[in-house]
């Protein structure tokens, strides 16, 4: 169809553990590359609703939810890595602001 846009609607519950290993077999080269990427950047990706496995490490909590929000805005699935050492009332600020949309792998 000329002019057109198509649209994929997926209404499938899985579980995360199974979204985490398919994301992280998958997509182990995105995530390497998103790590070279800025905030704004990774906002504007979450925000087209674009998903993906972030590395906390090194981010500030205020960039992470940042990128939460536009997730949730967006309907994005993310999943950030590494926030084991970040403070409870930090990581809730985080969840909260991606309101189901983000996954916190405190591995």
């Amino acid at each position: 169809m000329l002019g057109g846009k198509q649209t994929l609607v997926c209404s499938r519950t899985v579980h995360s553990s199974t979204v985490v290993s398919n994301l992280t077999n998958r997509d182990l080269t995105i995530k390497n590359r998103t790590m070279t990427k800025m905030t704004d950047q990774l906002v504007r990706i979450a925000s087209a609703g674009g998903g993906m496995i972030i590395d906390g490490d090194g981010k500030m909590t205020d960039q992470l939810v940042r990128i939460a929000s536009a997730a949730s805005q967006s309907g994005a699935k993310i999943i950030i890595t590494n926030v084991g050492s970040k403070m409870t009332d930090q990581l809730v600020r985080i969840a909260s602001a991606g309101k189901g949309n983000v996954i916190l792998d405190l591995r």
